[in-house]
């Protein structure tokens, strides 16, 4: 019994929604933003990889392990980042919800406060504070 306690959470009930509309020029900077985001994060890897070190190499400059990792860690981030968003556009009631979801919460949250965890239509809690 001791376990069981231990084990179950105790349910916390939702302390209620807010009500804010955002506009579908302003949900598509969002995802705009967003794209631009990725692509910048993804773009350097393959440029130190394929342009820079080729560039140097005759010269005797040596890859270096730390920056390699470093781009490979944004790359990946970037991956996942990509796949959030498109998560995030499949899955909603129409492709511009959650990103109209996440605009109102990134509004709001400074007047709501930063002892709250704020959460999207599809569930996403990746924007709490």
């Amino acid at each position: 019994r001791a376990a069981q306690k231990q084990l179950t959470l105790a349910a916390t009930p939702l302390l209620g929604s807010e009500t804010h509309f955002i506009c579908d020029s302003c949900a598509k900077w969002f995802i705009r933003s967003e794209t631009i985001q990725i692509i910048l994060l993804l773009l350097p890897y393959p440029l130190y990889l394929y342009v820079i070190i080729p560039l140097f190499a005759k010269d005797g400059v040596f890859a270096n392990f730390l920056i390699e990792t470093l781009l490979v860690v944004i790359s990946v981030a970037a991956f996942t980042s990509a796949f959030d968003l498109f998560r995030a556009v499949r899955n909603g009631e129409t492709p511009l919800a959650e990103a109209r979801d996440r605009v109102a919460v990134g509004q709001r949250r400074a007047f709501l406060g930063k002892k709250f965890s704020y959460y999207t239509r599809i569930g996403a809690s990746h924007l709490q504070d």
